[in-house]
């Protein structure tokens, strides 16, 4: 069988092709987007995995698992994260390409970022229209060797790579996503949008940022027009068009319109 990365000549280490050659068992697939996301919730792996809301298999199956989880306000079961050697030990005897992710300590303070998350690309791989053929998250990025993480550092690390197969069964578009919740300095923004745009990799709308609300939607077009205007006054090049904004809610309408999908075709990307 053609994997999904020859197919769509998707371009990087890849670590899900074993799937198509062994029979991995599903606790093993949940254990590994646990760990590529980080920190999730049991409706996270259930939305995942096509559990039903009622089963009780994802909470069972993560306990059996020995995967660590806390409280966290209202969220039923808590949420999960791996702090333990022998779990990715385990994992790695799956998927021989796993890159060199690390036992975590849960920090409370990242919590609401990495649950809205997986909220986004729970809803991007389940659009048929968007037809997401591979995701990379920010701790798989980190966990590879800095020659693999293509020009990404620690301090210029998206949120996720994500790649979108064409109906043509062409190259598959790869996407950088940004998710914030709250606003750095226009330097940082400046240090950031600037890497992006040298990118050979980066093309018309390919760098998708989504904002938690309204204001800090205006605030970043505000202070990249700033930025746009001061390059262009010294004579630069500032390469908007590479960009998108939206906020969570515009989003979330893309996805769900009177309980159905809509449609979110490459030209709203």
């Amino acid at each position: 069988m053609k994997s999904l990365k020859h197919k769509y000549h998707i371009i990087g280490e890849g670590w899900d092709e074993i799937e198509e050659i062994r029979n991995v068992p599903k606790k093993i697939k949940i254990l590994k987007f646990v760990v590529e996301q980080g920190i999730v919730s049991v409706d996270d792996v259930k939305r995942k995995f096509d559990i039903p809301d009622k089963s009780d298999v994802a909470r069972k199956t993560m306990s059996e698992l020995k995967i660590s989880h806390v409280k966290y306000g209202s969220i039923k079961n808590g949420v999960w994260y791996v702090d333990r050697q022998e779990l990715l030990n385990r994992l790695q005897s799956y998927y021989m390409k796993m890159p060199d992710f690390q036992p975590r300590k849960i920090r409370l303070h990242e919590v609401p970022h990495a649950l809205q998350m997986n909220h986004i690309r729970l809803m991007l791989e389940k659009s048929k229209e968007a037809n997401v053929v591979a995701w990379q998250s920010e701790a798989y990025i980190r966990a590879l060797p800095p020659y693999q993480r293509n020009g990404f550092g620690v301090k210029k690390m998206p949120d996720a790579i994500f790649f979108r197969g064409s109906n043509d069964g062409g190259a598959a578009k790869k996407y950088f996503l940004e998710y914030e919740r709250t606003l750095k300095n226009k330097e940082r923004y400046t240090d950031i949008w600037g890497h992006y745009m040298k990118r050979i990799d980066v093309t018309r709308k390919s760098v998708l940022y989504i904002c938690e609300n309204a204001l800090c939607k205006a605030r970043l077009l505000q202070m990249m027009q700033s930025i746009q205007e001061r390059e262009e006054k010294k004579g630069g090049e500032f390469r908007s068009e590479i960009f998108r904004f939206e906020t969570i809610d515009e989003f979330n309408q893309a996805f769900q319109k009177k309980g159905r999908e809509v449609s979110y075709a490459d030209d709203a990307l």
